[in-house]
């Protein structure tokens, strides 16, 4: 945001500003007293921007005035928008700080550019005569086009990108949202494919990301096989989803330490399949007694370590008792594997 003592600032609604990027710019008075109305043009580079529209801010409606507001003429040949302007149809003027107009841009080339505002006027309400403003020099910086399906725009397309859009899948989201890879207002498995064809290699999945799990992958991997259209996209986006999903699936079951251990009250126990079973959780005291019996329930093949997949125990008994201090053994049971580990509760 840029702002000046002199009755005028800016901001944008996204940075950093990439090639292809729709973007607004918001015109706003700051710290005005008794705006009647404004009057500007706004002049950019038109090789570095192309202005798309103009929609009046609400300064001068506050309180519940009208205005009179003309959107101007947007000339993309010679990089001007002429004639912007707006009145407010009251006896006491606007004050305070507000948007004025906002303007939005689609950039089209790469480098330092700035936009100006000249003909500017600022009008009394009291005074039917001028306030003093000067607009500050407004400079953006555009950088060169983005990798098709960085989503979270870190110059890399990884699982991140993936998981990003897996949080809003099937759904419908706004005008050049980034989870829309493929601009149809939909995400969905053509969001998901550039995604995969991007991530160089199953090593592109960081050990820990859990967000996404195996059985996500494979419903992908089935969608992409039934909208194949024969593209390399698909074909590298379906093998890559493939690697992807190997490297999710562990070769061998097993049971891993709780954390924290020792622990009170409550501690979560991560274990990983090498294939989908009904997975329980067992909890025996010193003498092999069952303290608490858990039905984790039919778990898919994959990693459960993290604390929002891993099981939990809150350190009760079956009765919703708090158990004392000592060692406590716990069992995993998937299928016909069995493991047991020991745990301390330590009050």
């Amino acid at each position: 945001e840029y702002t000046v003592s002199t009755g005028i600032g800016y901001t944008f609604s996204k940075t950093p500003i990439h090639i292809g990027d729709t973007f607004t710019l918001d015109i706003h008075a700051e710290n005005i007293s008794d705006l009647a109305g404004w009057q500007f043009d706004v002049v950019f580079d038109p090789t570095a921007l192309e202005a798309v529209d103009v929609t009046e801010g609400d300064f001068l409606k506050m309180g519940g005035s009208n205005t009179f507001f003309q959107g101007g003429i947007i000339d993309n040949v010679a990089g001007k928008i002429g004639g912007l302007s707006a009145a407010r149809f009251s006896t006491q003027g606007a004050s305070g700080i507000g948007p004025l107009v906002k303007v939005r841009f689609k950039a089209k080339s790469a480098g330092e550019t700035e936009l100006t505002l000249p003909n500017l006027q600022f009008g009394s309400t009291t005074t039917g005569g001028s306030i003093s403003a000067s607009p500050p020099p407004i400079h953006i910086t555009i950088q060169e086009q983005l990798t098709l399906g960085d989503v979270n725009r870190d110059g890399v397309v990884s699982i991140l990108d993936l998981i990003l859009v897996a949080q809003q899948l099937g759904q419908r989201v706004p005008p050049d949202s980034p989870v829309d890879v493929n601009g149809d207002g939909v995400v969905n498995i053509f969001d998901i494919v550039p995604i995969a064809q991007g991530i160089a290699s199953a090593s592109a999945a960081p050990i820990g990301v859990e967000s996404v799990d195996a059985a996500m992958i494979e419903s992908w991997i089935a969608q992409a096989r039934l909208e194949d259209d024969g593209s390399l996209a698909f074909k590298q986006g379906i093998a890559n989803l493939e690697k992807l999903l190997a490297s999710l699936i562990p070769k061998a079951t097993a049971l891993l330490a709780n954390y924290p251990n020792p622990f009170n009250p409550e501690t979560w126990i991560p274990y990983q399949l090498a294939e989908s079973a009904e997975v329980v959780l067992t909890i025996y005291d010193i003498n092999g007694a069952v303290v608490r019996r858990l039905a984790v329930g039919h778990k898919a093949a994959g990693m459960y370590r993290s604390r929002s997949r891993a099981a939990y125990w809150d350190g009760q008994n079956g009765l919703g008792e708090s158990l004392a201090s000592g060692v406590y053994f716990y069992t995993l049971t998937a299928g016909e594997f069995s493991a047991t580990r020991r745990m301390l509760i330590l009050k």
